[in-house]
């Protein structure tokens, strides 16, 4: 039970994680259709790239004149660290030889730059306040 608690929480990576003969009966997630849940990730990481798009041609005319500044620094850490975490935890989702150790280092460095992210975010939410 103590290696459900160290793995990421995420099934599949989990599920990555187990050697392969270890019993996957203490899993508690409800991945049963792996197709339904891939399609799940998809749409869930596919929405910040569409907002990306969306938004593109405003921060080239906003904060790409002045990259260097205070505001432009916020915004880009804001706005690219989430496609940074998302992509090592789809790396963790989808591949396969994944070992406790690699699991163990990326949930702490994702569970961080998601913190960070956080942090960003009030400080920016703050500066807007004055």
């Amino acid at each position: 039970m103590t290696l459900h608690r160290r793995c990421p929480s995420f099934c599949l990576s989990l599920r990555s994680c187990l050697p392969s003969s270890h019993p996957q009966s203490i899993l508690s997630c409800n991945a049963a259709d792996p197709l339904l849940y891939s399609n799940h990730i998809c749409r869930m990481y596919g929405a910040p790239v569409y907002d990306y798009i969306l938004t593109l041609d405003r921060e080239i005319a906003y904060i790409w004149p002045n990259p260097g500044s205070i505001s432009g620094i916020l915004f880009f850490t804001n706005r690219y660290l989430p496609f940074i975490d998302s992509m090592m935890e789809m790396d963790l989702e989808f591949r396969s030889d994944n070992t406790l150790q690699k699991c163990w280092v990326n949930n702490i460095i994702i569970t961080w730059l998601i913190v960070i992210g956080v942090w960003i975010s009030e400080v920016i939410l703050t500066l807007r306040t004055y």
